[in-house]
């Protein structure tokens, strides 16, 4: 879709519809995400009670 915006190829009855640099097109997912939930740097999150599930010990993993 990025593409589409800013090479102006998106048409409404023959005729360019939008043209435009597109922002925040190419923001990795973990950071979007982060910023939707108020979640910043060196933060302590909490979880309500029942609203997790923990892992079995062969699928932990962690990239910290």
């Amino acid at each position: 879709m990025r593409k589409c915006f800013e090479e102006n190829k998106i048409q409404w009855k023959n005729e360019c519809a939008f043209s435009s640099v597109t922002y925040e097109s190419n923001m990795p997912f973990a950071l979007r995400f982060m910023i939707d939930n108020d979640v910043v740097g060196m933060q302590w999150c909490q979880f309500e009670k029942a609203k997790y599930k923990l892992r079995s010990h062969n699928s932990k993993m962690s990239t910290c």
